[in-house]
């Protein structure tokens, strides 16, 4: 599942280390997403994996980056996670995310200071009550 395990001698691989290391700073910053939580229909739409707070009270949608791809500037988030929000929150960043409608689709701009701080993530998490 994690794609780690020993060599040929038995020994861990120094790349083991640095992903083990890499899920820790992510599990950090995002776990909120993950421990006691469920899952939420539709459960993947796209690049998005859905989870709730097991009382309901907070959805989180998990944006997965392809492999090398760039911290975008935007994110055009599902319609049916977004509802009537006008802003959202993201794991990491303390402030909150204004929602803009354009064209149809509902839109965030990610803070330049959050996408130089967590450019090497692989995954970010947006949240919304």
């Amino acid at each position: 599942l994690l794609g780690v395990g020993p060599d040929h001698s038995g020994e861990l691989p120094a790349e083991v280390y640095e992903r083990l290391e890499a899920i820790g700073r992510w599990m950090d910053v995002h776990s909120a997403a993950i421990y006691h939580t469920k899952p939420l229909a539709p459960y993947e739409l796209g690049k998005f994996c859905f989870t709730q707070s097991k009382d309901g009270s907070t959805r989180y949608a998990v944006y997965l980056k392809a492999e090398d791809e760039p911290m975008p500037q935007t994110i055009v988030l599902p319609a049916d996670f977004i509802g009537d929000s006008a802003c959202i929150g993201l794991l990491g960043y303390t402030g909150r995310l204004k929602v803009q409608s354009v064209g149809g689709a509902r839109v965030v701009n990610l803070p330049k200071t959050y996408r130089e701080r967590m450019g090497k993530m692989e995954a970010m998490v947006f949240w919304r009550q």
